[in-house]
């Protein structure tokens, strides 16, 4: 049962990244065609403040999640009844409050001293437009919640998938016609209603035990308001990360820079959400197998996961890396082009962030947030002080730097932590197995740029999509060859995988 909810989570999962990615670049393409790249770099600093004023969510998100695996687990129906009621209240409330703060932020804005030379009072009235799109979401979050929780977050995905395609479809031909973004923003209002509308409709049809009376559970009862206090931390930490690198880059660059270094940040973003939709469609199944408390078993899930999210992290930088310029070029312009340093950055950030997503996955699980709470404010600093510091000298590679050096301590800090509190063995192993890692993995790309260099010399009218081919082929040679051939959890992801095929063609 765990492994086929898995299965189900993944496929799904995995289908509806791929939707969302192709849409979004349609829609993307067609915006900057129309609003152009500066009105772009403004849309990407509202997500960002956005995510800063959604930490007043506290991570309950996360802290809730985790209290439901136990009581789904012994068939508590009448204790989840009481918590769904009391979970949408709590998220009514916190809408509201998010909503109230982002009025706020708004009039905040002209103190940014955000350099565009877009009016600063549009810029006003559109974040109040786009903050209610996000706000919307919140009053349905327990539905969410809830559909992860029993590990039937296909559903949710299958939802989203089709509300997103007829969202940004109608988007696109509203561009076309009344060139408006503030009609772009109503829409994304109006979908984000009626998608959280249809979901909170069938949550009713699929679990109608959860609207029943029931008696009271309070949250302070299920231990709630402990984990929501390491939580927050780390959601602000998470989220100031990413928040203040944006707002860095429009204060002291410019938005439209800010608008280009997006572009790039949006293919970053899919290839780990793409990553992430595999841990993400085993979560609850990870909490079931935490819960059982065999500290052997764990090790080895840690292991072998650990393991996948290596061979996804290699894949995935490297394609990015050998291809990512050409794609931009295609796609929009030269003229969006970052430097390759920048993109080297970005692909180390993209590593370590990959690397070190296995660490969260075991915490959030086990509710054991403790440990990463000092190392989380120690990242938000080191990143805030050097990106500020560097932006000055090197310009945008200055904030990557900074964001580069935060996430290798995060990663350091965040590996002990969960070695201490979840795994309980020392850490100096799977360091020196990380860093033995990282260096092949180094030697293999750089071996594949020297005969990238040489074919573009050796063919003066090159073919560029022949050399990225080739690129990528080379890469993928060596690393099977060099890296996972023989490996001991690649047989096994292998094998495992292989067995979930064949079940699933004996059920058809």
């Amino acid at each position: 049962m765990r492994v086929a909810a898995s299965y189900k989570n993944i496929l799904y999962g995995f289908l509806f990244q791929f939707v969302n990615l192709i849409m979004t670049l349609l829609l993307r393409t067609v915006f900057i065609k129309y609003f152009g790249i500066e009105l772009l770099g403004v849309q990407n600093l509202f997500l960002n403040l956005m995510g800063l004023i959604s930490i007043v969510e506290l991570g309950l998100t996360t802290a809730l999640a985790v209290t439901l695996y136990k009581p789904i687990k012994q068939n508590e129906n009448l204790k989840l009844a009481s918590l769904y009621i009391s979970f949408k209240k709590l998220f009514s409330i916190i809408g509201l409050i998010i909503f109230f703060v982002s009025i706020i932020t708004s009039l905040l804005i002209p103190y940014l001293n955000i350099n565009t030379d877009i009016n600063i009072n549009y810029i006003q009235s559109t974040f109040v437009l786009y903050s209610l799109s996000i706000v919307v979401g919140y009053f349905f979050s327990v539905n969410r919640i809830f559909y992860f929780a029993f590990q039937k977050n296909s559903i949710v995905l299958k939802n989203d998938s089709i509300f997103i395609i007829m969202k940004q479809f109608t988007q696109i031909i509203f561009i076309f016609i009344l060139n408006s973004f503030v009609l772009f923003l109503i829409l994304e209002i109006f979908f984000s209603l009626a998608n959280n509308f249809i979901l909170n409709k069938k949550i009713k049809l699929d679990y109608d035990f959860l609207f029943e009376k029931s008696p009271k559970v309070s949250l302070k009862e299920m231990n709630v308001w402990e984990k929501v206090k390491s939580v927050s931390i780390l959601k602000f930490v998470g989220v100031g990360v990413n928040a203040t690198d944006s707002l860095i880059i429009s204060s002291f660059l410019s938005v439209s820079v800010n608008g280009i270094f997006s572009n790039y940040a949006l293919i970053f973003t899919y290839a780990f959400n793409y990553i992430g939709t595999f841990f993400n469609g085993i979560l609850a199944s990870l909490g079931d197998l935490i819960s059982e408390n065999n500290i052997s078993n764990i090790r080895l899930y840690f292991n072998r996961l650990n393991y996948l999210s290596y061979l996804m992290a290699v894949f995935s930088t490297g394609t990015i890396y050998f291809s990512i310029n050409l794609f931009i070029s295609k796609w929009i312009g030269v003229e969006y082009q970052l430097e390759q340093l920048s993109v080297i950055l970005l692909c180390t950030i993209h590593y370590l962030k990959v690397m070190r997503q296995i660490n969260w996955f075991f915490t959030s699980t086990s509710g054991i947030f403790d440990g990463f709470v000092k190392v989380s404010i120690i990242e938000l600093i080191i990143n805030l002080i050097l990106s500020i510091l560097l932006i000055k000298y090197i310009g945008l590679n200055g904030v990557l730097i900074g964001t580069f050096f935060a996430s290798l301590y995060s990663w350091y800090g965040q590996s002990i932590s969960v070695h201490s509190y979840i795994l309980k063995k020392e850490v100096s192993e799977y360091f020196k197995n990380q860093l033995f890692l990282a260096a092949k993995f180094t030697l293999i790309i750089y071996f594949v740029y020297l005969i990238n260099s040489f074919m573009e010399m050796l063919f003066s009218n090159k073919n560029e999509y022949i050399l990225i081919f080739i690129s990528l082929l080379c890469l993928y040679i060596l690393i099977y060859y060099l890296d996972i051939k023989k490996n001991k959890e690649f047989v096994f992801l292998l094998n495992k995988l292989n067995s979930i095929i064949r079940r699933k063609q004996n059920v058809q």
